[in-house]
């Protein structure tokens, strides 16, 4: 008499490759959204440093425009900003232009783990009224 075994389990065997086939594809799926989470953080760090930065141009556009360096914060709302503003006579081929400025902006923050920044240069009149 010839006795037949039929198993309607799975093996241990098959358990443990389907459990890691599971690990592998969890791994990827949780890296592929902690890179989209930092994406999205990034674009609403860069998108406060533009409206900062336009807002300090405006600041800038309003003063009487002398050459140097100033650096300050935004403070209140906003004190992981910070700004450096570098203004000089702006020269075409070395010539100063005579009422206009070079004005660099510089700002940059600190999230939780890293320091970025993001950088505006345009040219700037001095405002005569009159």
């Amino acid at each position: 008499m010839n006795r037949h075994r039929y198993s309607a389990g799975v093996s241990l065997l098959e358990v443990v490759i389907a459990l890691a086939i599971v690990a592998i594809t969890a791994g990827f799926i949780y890296q592929d959204t902690a890179f989209v989470t930092r994406q999205a953080a990034d674009g609403r760090w860069r998108q406060v440093a533009r409206a900062l930065a336009q807002r300090k141009l405006v600041e800038t556009e309003c003063a009487t425009l002398t050459a140097g360096i100033t650096r300050g914060s935004f403070g209140g709302a906003f004190p992981e900003y910070t700004w450096t503003m570098t203004i000089e006579p702006a020269q075409v081929r070395r010539i100063n232009i005579s009422g206009v400025f070079a004005v660099r902006l510089l700002i940059e923050w600190k999230e939780v783990f890293k320091t970025d920044e993001l950088q505006v240069e345009t040219w700037l009149t001095e405002y005569h009224n009159g």
